[in-house]
């Protein structure tokens, strides 16, 4: 299912109501792999300024995937709400 719709279409881009729990669900299982990556960070072979560095990748990335999501529930939300004056207005 995309999230977003077909160019021309009269129907608001409406996201799923368990976005939220999706994106709960992705931070938790994320929050674990960066814990396990800590863990790996213990072995001296892996105690390195690179795989510090990944790891610190991993954790924006995750934060800016946040952010993206955060955005697309706001412009969904906008879409409603603008239709739903176009409607009231005619």
């Amino acid at each position: 299912m995309s999230s977003k719709t077909e160019v021309g279409s009269q129907e608001p881009p409406l996201m799923d109501g368990n976005v939220f729990e999706y994106l709960m669900c992705l931070n938790q299982k994320a929050e674990g792999a960066i814990e396990l990556l800590r863990r790996l960070a213990r072995y001296p072979a892996l105690n390195t300024e690179s795989f510090l560095i990944y790891e610190a990748y991993f954790r924006e990335y995750l934060a800016d995937l946040n952010l993206r999501v955060i955005y697309a529930i706001e412009e969904s939300e906008e879409g409603v709400m603008l239709q739903a004056s176009r409607m009231r207005a005619a």
